[in-house]
């Protein structure tokens, strides 16, 4: 097998089906195995598992009690046979022609990873793509962590990469992050890469749905994903001093995303007082055009909103979030 396409399972069971299917209708199928790592699922998912097992000998099931997203995607990791690694979440689905553009880029530019662009599904039923493009860019090390950090046409998600697997299995998944698990996994993998080849047409489809992990409460674990953002950027301020502005940037843009995902809480609880203070501390002494040229537009506006009309933002968000 040329890819591994790993699905970590949790309570999906209306949605898994079109995940799966969605991955033997690609234009190189024959060429893919499926993984589905059940985690501990209480619904009828883990039964689901194996009954699509028992339909096609390219998908394999396991079965693991409980122990979050990032364990089971390090699970079918070490159980893939394929030279190369892809991700998907059980309530998502591709494009049938988006490991094909994936596999030829990655090898056509011997690259270590090859990404895609994704679009979004929200639950009121509008989509919303990112650029869409199809251009094609091909990047060094140094240039495919400015391009992440400044997330204008690649970011940190891990479902639209393909990665090689040789290198993957030395960076795995931290298992202590709950939300926000894929900035450090793919930050740390292209860290060690040579190249990066991005090809900007949107074939992954990103199901927003209430229940998910990322659209679900404020909790702490929005806090460790602000840290692990902190933690990362510290690290490029020392390694890449040349991309101080951008991780600075980055930051910043993460915190008053941090802070938005806070402020949509109905009543926030008083342990998390110290935080928003901190969080608006942060931005209000951040220079807006310190961005300019880095972040986009959007993210310009919205950050200018937060820092100082910040109760007119959380408003556009409410609505735009029903």
């Amino acid at each position: 097998m040329e890819i591994s396409v790993i699905i970590p399972v949790f309570n999906v069971e209306l949605y898994l089906e079109r995940a799966v299917n969605s991955i033997l209708a690609q234009s190189i199928g024959d060429c893919i195995e499926i993984i589905l790592v059940d985690d501990g699922s209480t619904d009828y998912s883990g039964q689901l598992c194996d009954q699509l097992a028992q339909n096609n000998k390219n998908i394999s099931v396991i079965h693991q009690k409980n122990s979050g997203v990032s364990a089971a995607r390090n699970a079918g990791i070490h159980a893939a046979k394929g030279t190369y690694i892809a991700f998907l979440d059980g309530d998502d689905y591709v494009i049938n022609n988006m490991y094909e553009i994936l596999l030829r880029n990655i090898k056509k530019e011997n690259a270590e990873i090859s990404c895609v662009g994704y679009s979004i599904h929200r639950r009121s039923g509008m989509k919303v793509e990112r650029y869409n493009t199809k251009r094609r860019f091909v990047w060094n090390r140094q240039e495919a962590i400015f391009e992440m950090l400044s997330e204008k046409r690649f970011d940190f998600l891990c479902i639209d990469k393909l990665y090689k697997r040789e290198q993957v299995i030395d960076h795995l998944f931290d298992t202590k992050i709950a939300i926000g698990e894929d900035r450090q996994f793919v930050f740390e993998n292209i860290n060690v890469c040579n190249k990066v080849v991005y090809e900007d047409i949107c074939c992954y489809v990103y199901d927003r749905r209430d229940g998910s992990a990322m659209v679900s409460q404020f909790t702490e674990k929005n806090i460790v994903n602000y840290n692990v953002a902190k933690k990362m950027c510290d690290q490029v301020k020392t390694n890449y001093p040349n991309l101080r502005r951008v991780a600075e940037c980055h930051l910043i843009r993460t915190a008053y995303k941090t802070l938005e995902k806070l402020e949509m809480v109905h009543e926030i609880p008083e342990e998390y007082a110290d935080i928003r203070e901190n969080l608006y501390s942060t931005i209000h002494s951040f220079k807006i055009r310190y961005s300019f040229g880095i972040l986009s537009l959007r993210h310009i506006f919205a950050l200018t909103l937060m820092k100082y009309c910040p109760i007119l933002y959380i408003k556009i968000c409410k609505i735009a979030d029903v």
